[in-house]
């Protein structure tokens, strides 16, 4: 999003600890609430704008958030989103179901905490600590959707749970995903004491939905309801979950699923696949039926369909496979040829680089989506393929023109490299459990 004022708002949010990207080695001792709650009483409290669904778990907490804001939408609801991490501009984290709110609403936040934050003096701060790039981005969240007027929202926990800078929202339903070894230095080297951070999202007398957990992790969190009197519901107690079905279809996934929470089996087709996505999305239909009881299941079912994740989302890593694939093709191609050689025909070397160059694009896309269809593992294989065929390809190419004899090999080298690099990038954002 271009705009001076976030420009030099995303600068001076870079002045601050961020953990994220920080090369010193942080200590448990960073993590606290009683910041966020100074800075809440401060902006006079926008955490509790509108009612909100907290998702803390180690692994697919972007997924499940991003199916929860798409059927609060598909419920006719104005719903901020807030998640991390984000890949090009932090405004990613903080938005709406469908993309960003209009930049207006962003800048008015950002002047809002920046000349808020420069009046406090340093002492005043607990503790006198200095603030963490987190926990303003986290005020900010709160502040854009004060300001967008949403009337919920959905809220991904950074790290942990028990002392995340998003623990001071209390929430009509507490979520957690599933659970394993995950950041030990700072959550603990074992399953229970990592779902006893997680589980510290879990307010009085708030409901809690839990997706399948281990026993050992199963344990904990109920037994922290139990001393909150907050009601827990596991999704495999209330959805028979080995019944969850899934099946593929071109860049979509069918499932279907049923249980006591709902009147009939929810049946919908998907953008995220795999099949932790289908137990996400039940996970997700869950929690928001019981925080809204009188949803409709065609409406959860059209929330579902409509739910992508801007960074991983099947549709758009397809697109940029494609580009991806070409330009590193015709970038590589063309600097190697101006490199090694003063021709004139330079320029029509280039024309015939991008002619490769995107068929190359459209064959690694199409592969890559009939392989998504068959399975992920066989990603690689076929595109591999692909890659050895124009490699082959080069090399017979040579035998045709040859002139080009002496590039052959490194021209199939180039073809390795700038093709696998592809491969990565699409194995990253195929990755089931990453999101």
């Amino acid at each position: 999003m271009e705009s001076k004022i976030l420009d030099s708002f995303s600068d001076w949010l870079d002045g601050y600890l961020n953990l994220e990207t920080s090369r010193e080695k942080a200590s448990k001792d960073v993590f606290w609430l009683d910041t966020m709650e100074f800075l809440c009483n401060k902006f006079n409290h926008p955490e509790i704008f509108a009612p909100c669904i907290h998702v803390a778990g180690s692994k697919g907490k972007g997924s499940v958030c991003a199916f929860i804001s798409s059927i609060l939408d598909a419920d006719k609801n104005s719903v901020g989103l807030y998640t991390s991490p984000h890949i090009v501009d932090f405004t990613e984290r903080v938005a709406n179901a469908h993309g960003f709110f209009p930049q207006n609403v962003y800048e008015t936040a950002a002047n809002e905490l920046r000349e808020k934050i420069e009046s406090i003096s340093p002492n005043d701060f607990p503790g006198g600590r200095g603030l963490t790039w987190f926990e303003l981005v986290t005020m900010f969240a709160f502040l854009t959707f004060r300001r967008a007027k949403v009337n919920w929202s959905v809220f991904e926990v950074g790290l942990g749970g028990r002392l995340d800078a998003t623990n001071v929202v209390t929430p009509k339903v507490s979520v957690i995903t599933p659970l394993e070894l995950e950041h030990t230095e700072f959550l603990g080297d074992t399953i229970e004491k990592i779902a006893a951070e997680k589980g510290g999202i879990i307010k009085k007398n708030v409901p809690v939905v839990s997706a399948v957990q281990c026993e050992e992790a199963k344990n904990v969190p109920r037994q922290i309801a139990k001393e909150k009197n907050a009601p827990i519901y596991f999704v495999d107690e209330c959805i028979d979950v080995k019944k969850i079905k899934h099946k593929y279809e071109n860049s979509f996934m069918s499932i279907s699923f049923g249980g006591q929470s709902f009147s009939q089996k929810i049946k919908s087709k998907i953008r995220l696949l795999g099949k932790l996505q289908a137990e996400n999305a039940a996970l997700a239909a869950l929690a928001v039926k019981i925080a809204l009881p009188k949803i409709s299941n065609k409406t959860i079912e059209v929330g579902l369909s409509a739910a992508f994740l801007r960074k991983f989302s099947q549709n758009m890593s397809l697109k940029k496979i494609l580009s991806v694939s070409a330009v590193l093709y015709i970038v590589a191609q063309s600097l190697l040829w101006l490199i090694i050689s003063n021709s004139t025909d330079s320029l029509f070397y280039l024309a015939g680089c991008i002619l490769r160059g995107v068929p190359l694009g459209i064959l690694y896309a199409g592969t890559v989506s009939k392989a998504t269809e068959l399975s992920k593992k066989y990603v690689g294989l076929c595109s591999g393929l692909v890659v050895m065929s124009f490699g082959l390809g080069s090399l017979l190419a040579a035998k045709i023109y040859p002139a080009l004899i002496q590039t052959s090999i490194t021209n199939l080298l180039i073809y390795l490299f700038c093709s696998w690099l592809t491969i990565i990038l699409a194995l990253l954002l195929f990755r089931e459990d990453s999101v």
